[in-house]
């Protein structure tokens, strides 16, 4: 069974600018089935800066740049088989271009 988790998300846009703002908190799981294992707690937080570049509605170039797990917490997924074996990734840093036509 999933942990308790709680969330909350801020998205912002002023022209070409946007972002958003993530945090989810969960709880540690200790009620567990046989051969399965409790699980720590945590919590992440993501984020995310972007420009579009002026364009059309329908076609649209956005660069960003985006943070995720920034608190670079040791992450397992409860309902995981294998979160004992392998976490989620750590603190991780993208830039990139998303393009829309």
């Amino acid at each position: 069974m999933s942990p308790a988790r709680l969330g909350a998300a801020v998205d912002y846009r002023s022209g070409p600018w946007s972002g958003f703002l993530s945090m989810l908190a969960a709880q540690r799981q200790t009620r567990v089935a046989q051969l399965e294992t409790s699980t720590d707690g945590y919590n992440r937080i993501d984020a995310e800066v972007a420009y579009t570049l002026p364009g059309s509605k329908q076609t649209a170039v956005t660069f960003f740049v985006q943070g995720r797990n920034l608190l670079d917490q040791q992450i397992r997924l409860h309902t995981s088989f294998v979160k004992d074996d392998v976490p989620q990734p750590g603190r991780t840093l993208i830039a990139g271009v998303r393009a829309r036509f």
